[in-house]
């Protein structure tokens, strides 16, 4: 997509764009690069989701770690989705990022559901 087409995703109210498909390099690594900086330079917020860690345990290795920074301080994220585990391992802010939130969301539905057949449904 041409830079002067970024006013198309405003006109539309675009509020997520996934650029995890198979269609993201079509244009090179040098149009992924462009892609990137237009949409910083309109203030977007970029979030990486990545399946990493282990399931059980607390502990974020420093390896994980060391990949986050590297993703906000070399390649602009602004926001790091660490998922796999199933539970919250932690948050932390990294300079001005959120650098980590690891949740797995799908393990939280299922427990809650297994919860709510046993016990009936959750009321406000």
């Amino acid at each position: 997509m041409s830079p002067e087409n970024v006013a198309c995703l405003t006109a539309f109210q675009v509020d997520i764009c996934a650029l995890a498909n198979n269609h993201v390099i079509e244009w090179g690594y040098s149009g992924l690069e462009e892609t990137l900086l237009t949409l910083k330079k309109a203030g977007d917020v970029f979030v990486a989701s990545i399946h990493w860690g282990d399931n059980w345990g607390y502990e974020i290795p420093n390896e994980q770690r060391e990949i986050a920074y590297r993703l906000i301080d070399d390649a602009g994220i602004d926001i790091i989705h660490g998922h796999s585990s199933h539970h919250v391992k932690g948050i932390e802010v990294y300079k001005t990022s959120l650098s980590f939130m690891v949740v797995a969301i799908s393990s939280m539905i299922m427990k809650a559901s297994v919860v709510m057949k046993a016990s009936g449904p959750i009321s406000a």
